[in-house]
């Protein structure tokens, strides 16, 4: 079910393309996908880090610095999220941030919409 997730991303990020106040300030990062030993282990020592999410909000709140969404395709395709996954998005809580797991590109939307008001 990876395509479906990369569905709803990209759903998702065509929407936010279109709202003025998130242009450049909604990106994903693209973590996931399999690669050789060799350029895993030179992202790695880039500082490429398992479980960071999805989609990354830089926009600061009275109550948050930010938003993080780890983006999954909605129930029941959706994928289980991961201990590194659940451990980021609990650090960046911790951190000042809210980090959240939305199931399809519209609970994402719906979320963001909320966290900006």
């Amino acid at each position: 079910m990876r395509h479906l997730e990369d569905q709803h991303q990209e759903a998702l990020l065509a929407w936010c393309n279109l709202q003025p106040q998130l242009v450049g300030r909604i990106w994903s990062t693209p973590n996931g996908g399999k690669r050789n030993l060799r350029e895993a282990a030179r992202l790695k020592r880039m500082g490429t880090l398992a479980g960071v999410a999805d989609i990354f909000v830089a926009i600061p709140t009275k109550a948050f610095s930010g938003l993080f969404i780890e983006l999954k395709a909605p129930l029941p395709h959706a994928a289980r999220v991961t201990k590194h996954q659940a451990a980021f998005l609990q650090r960046m809580n911790e951190s000042g941030y809210l980090a959240v797991v939305c199931y399809g590109w519209d609970v994402a939307r719906d979320r963001i919409i909320d966290y900006l008001k």
